[in-house]
């Protein structure tokens, strides 16, 4: 298995395993509007403050990671890093291949000077909540709903 910073031409495999990430965080966020999501996804994903990294196995894309540099509006930090997502093929779960991704991610955004990374996960995704947190996360603010 390798780690490799992503091509132009992995966009298409990259943008079908974002396309299973969404129909797998249906599952906790109703509220998720996939096909919008990933429609703005494919349309950034080659910018240059997008970073992807794909898991490669036997030349096959198994994950990837997918991170953002953005520019801060209404806060002392100039910029900052986003976690938008870290996604591995069920099969290849749980084998560490998504701690490496992130922390090949992380590795990015400290050379580029982002001191501070965030990422957003729904709190019902039990697996995931604690996979940020054995990579350091910690929890900063607590989004509530109510339905009217």
């Amino acid at each position: 298995m390798i780690i490799r910073q992503a091509k132009k031409s992995d966009n298409k495999k990259v943008i079908d395993l974002y396309r299973k990430e969404l129909n797998l965080e249906k599952k906790f966020d109703k509220f998720s509007l996939p096909n919008r999501i990933l429609k703005e996804v494919t349309k950034d994903i080659n910018k240059k403050n997008n970073i992807v990294y794909v898991a490669e196995d036997n030349k096959k894309i198994i994950g990837f990671t997918h991170g953002i540099i953005k520019k801060t509006k209404f806060s002392k930090l100039k910029k900052v890093g986003i976690c938008s997502v870290c996604y591995i093929k069920k099969s290849f779960r749980r084998k560490g291949i998504g701690r490496k991704l992130t922390n090949i991610l992380l590795k990015r955004f400290k050379s580029k000077r982002i001191k501070h990374v965030y990422l957003t996960v729904t709190s019902k995704n039990k697996i995931a909540v604690k996979c940020w947190r054995s990579l350091g996360f910690k929890e900063l603010n607590e989004t509530l709903w109510k339905k009217l």
